[in-house]
């Protein structure tokens, strides 16, 4: 073989040398991806021994028919006993999905929750923004609007019960008073006359009379004190009225059992109509009042102001008299009762001015005034529970009067005397439960919440909790493992299934090895073949350079 010849050889060997010592390296770095992915198959396989899905099992008996999802705990029905359960972040606020952020958005709840209690049109836009998104349906969401509004629904409340009202006019409340009374017993502070202004004259004693005819004003009625005669103290005849009207199971006491017929719709009505009752008592308070007294001295006449403030005591009118005759007075403070809402009284003297034992002293109190009162107050804790802490009295005169019964646009909630479905009613009672609990913890959206698998990873891992509503009305924070209602139970279908593909996966495997270690085994044989071949040609070059400078050096 010539040198050239044999240089060529050379080369063509040592290529194909490098490629097959190139190809073997390929096959081993494929062999050690095999060993990864049946070390990550094996990983699998074993972690899958383990596995374990969350299930919902209310009633305690060990099914496994209902997987934990967030829709079966967010949706009313009697698997959740139409209360929701809550799924909290690690910062305690409510996880909803992108549906429930909306309608939160909508009716202005704030993701870091409210400081102060919801309004019910703040509950109304949220239960709106539920239909809009899809969450709830038309006829859902018309009869959770047509009930009252649960505020301690989730914080204090289990109660199940939801009565629907309407909303109304002031003659449309008159109307809903229908045949409701109130009494009082004229014997009380010796009254000589309880009844309509017009029927005066014949001194009737009425002591039981309808309650929608004190606001409709088509006749007045008022308690007037008999005639004191000889009283040099005309203090004592309007505390004789003032004691009788704010006595326990009084008139004040009767006016709050008939309008709770009609206005108690809710917890918040409830509260304000108790505000109601206390504000108009303490109108007549009369406990830093001595029968033997004139009132505050101004000049020449006489006032009540050490009674009671104006507004809220006893200070309506006063009226002096020198040598005039009772029966004069006894009518002018008839038609003077009508624009005053507390006590106006008379002290006339038939004698002398120092003539004590011929004073005589009356007193009245407009009836129809005190429910107005009564009624007032129960509007400004209505008004301004959400906003102001603070409430406006009731002022005395009717002429500068903030009385809610003068003002036509208000509009009250009654009454409409039936009780929601019971179905209805606790679908209602669930969403005003997840409407507060919303705006007490706040709330923050998280799309996949709906993936059973990931919210259930979530719960495992700590890193979501669940909060439930106990049986004091509250809702508490727990790791779903302390859960009662949920169960942890090995997936035997997945490791089934795990065992299956690990199964397969490693067959195939070890086959791919198999055919790889025979590929190598023949680049091995080839690689030392052409190993060989190569030491051979290298040995014939090598000697034929060493004849060809033999050859010129001789």
């Amino acid at each position: 073989m010539g040198l050239a010849a044999s240089q060529a050889r050379l080369l063509t060997i040592t290529s194909r040398k490098a490629d097959c010592e190139y190809q073997s390296m390929r096959l081993s770095h494929q062999k050690i991806a095999l060993s990864r992915e049946l070390n990550e198959i094996s990983n699998e396989y074993q972690n899958s021994l383990n596995q374990t899905t969350l299930y919902y099992d209310f009633y305690g008996k060990g099914d496994t028919s209902n997987p934990l999802t967030y829709s079966l705990l967010m949706t009313p029905s009697a698997l959740n006993d139409y209360f929701p359960t809550l799924i909290l972040n690690q910062q305690g606020r409510v996880v909803v999905d992108s549906s429930i952020a909306a309608a939160a958005r909508a009716a202005g709840i704030p993701q870091e929750g409210l400081n102060s209690m919801p309004s019910s049109d703040m509950r109304n836009a949220f239960i709106e923004g539920l239909f809009t998104n899809g969450v709830i349906s038309k006829k859902t969401r018309d009869s959770i609007l047509s009930t009252v509004y649960n505020q301690a629904a989730g914080v204090g409340s289990t109660e199940m019960i939801s009565t629907q009202y309407v909303e109304t006019d002031l003659n449309g409340l008159i109307d809903a008073l229908g045949s409701l009374t109130v009494s009082l017993n004229p014997e009380i502070a010796d009254c000589s006359y309880i009844g309509p202004a017009s029927n005066a004259a014949d001194g009737s004693k009425q002591s039981d009379f309808y309650l929608a005819d004190l606001l409709n004003d088509q006749e007045q009625y008022l308690i007037l004190t008999d005639a004191q005669k000889g009283a040099r103290y005309p203090a004592s005849a309007a505390k004789a009225i003032a004691d009788s009207v704010s006595a326990d199971g009084g008139f004040i006491d009767e006016l709050y059992e008939a309008f709770s017929e009609v206005l108690n719709v809710d917890p918040v009505s409830a509260n304000a109509l108790a505000y109601a009752r206390n504000m108009t008592k303490s109108m007549f308070d009369t406990s830093d009042v001595g029968d033997n007294s004139y009132g505050h001295h101004d000049g020449d006449s006489h006032g009540i102001e050490n009674i009671g403030t104006i507004g809220q005591g006893l200070d309506g009118k006063w009226d002096s008299g020198n040598r005039g005759k009772g029966s004069d007075y006894k009518d002018k403070i008839k038609n003077e009762a009508e624009n005053y809402v507390g006590i106006v009284y008379t002290h006339t003297y038939r004698g002398g001015i120092m003539g004590y034992n011929r004073n005589i002293n009356h007193a009245a109190l407009n009836l129809n005034n005190v429910a107005k009162a009564f009624l007032t107050y129960f509007a400004q804790y209505m008004e301004r529970l959400a906003v102001e802490p603070n409430y406006s009295a009731v002022v005395a005169h009717k002429d500068e009067s903030n009385l809610v019964t003068d003002d036509p646009t208000y509009i009250y909630k009654i009454n409409a005397g039936s009780t929601v479905a019971e179905e209805d009613a606790k679908i209602g009672l669930f969403y005003d439960t997840l409407f507060n609990q919303l705006c007490v913890n706040g709330w923050t959206e998280n799309a996949e919440v709906i993936d059973q698998e990931y919210l259930q990873e979530m719960l495992k891992n700590g890193m979501m909790f669940i909060s439930t509503i106990d049986d004091d009305g509250y809702y508490y924070q727990e790791n779903y493992a302390t859960n009662t209602f949920i169960k942890e139970v090995s997936d035997d279908s997945a490791i089934a299934e795990a065992e299956a593909k690990y199964t397969n996966t490693k067959a195939r495997l070890n086959s791919k090895e198999e055919e790889l270690d025979l590929k190598m085994k023949n680049l091995d044989t080839e690689i030392s073949s052409l190993t060989t071949e190569y030491d051979s040609v290298k040995s014939v070059i090598d000697k034929n350079i060493e004849k060809s400078f033999k050859r010129y050096s001789a």
